[in-house]
């Protein structure tokens, strides 16, 4: 039983025809896809009533040293380009609102929560092998409470894991196939 395989000819020029930056190229792109599909699912993850969260979630794809870096995520891709307007402070105290409310610079609170935290005293380290101590401001101590993490990032790994490597796989392959025309 023997096997003939038709192709090989023209196959082997297509691939000699793409030259090392076309494959980068397509690469680039076909991850560049995917980051954004899983920055536009942890965005569906952030319920809509907080919309500045959803604003600080991106994507960026760079590289370094040869290598493909993919992120998407809380602040990702946010001060490269500018930063987004978001949140400030002046309008949130015109508005009456307290706090610096939820952007790209601090949307680590709301993805990965915080402790019970209180105003009216900082936290000291007294130096390299000591213990923390709290110490007062003046101001009276008031608890501000403390925020839950919000599993937005995980839960929509976990629900488009799969979708994500198909994008990238089906995309490099068409980027690819242009490049080589």
């Amino acid at each position: 039983m023997s096997i003939e395989l038709s192709g090989f000819a023209e196959l082997e020029s297509m691939f000699l025809n793409v030259a090392s930056s076309g494959v980068d190229k397509a690469a680039r792109r076909a991850f560049s896809a995917g980051a954004k599909q899983t920055a536009q699912a942890i965005k569906d993850n952030i319920p809509s009533t907080q919309k500045d969260a959803r604003k600080a979630i991106g994507s960026s794809v760079k590289m370094s040293d040869g290598e493909i870096i993919a992120k998407a995520g809380g602040s990702v891709g946010m001060s490269r380009r500018g930063g987004r307007k978001s949140t400030n402070k002046a309008d949130r105290k015109a508005a009456g609102k307290k706090g610096v409310g939820i952007n790209w610079r601090n949307i680590h609170w709301e993805l990965m929560g915080t402790a019970e935290r209180h105003t009216g005293e900082i936290g000291i380290y007294a130096g390299k092998g000591k213990a923390r101590r709290r110490k007062s401001t003046g101001n009276t101590r008031r608890r501000t409470g403390r925020m839950p993490a919000l599993p937005a990032v995980s839960t929509a790994w976990n629900s488009v894991q799969g979708a994500v490597s198909a994008t990238i796989e089906d995309t490099f392959v068409a980027e690819l196939l242009k490049e080589s025309q």
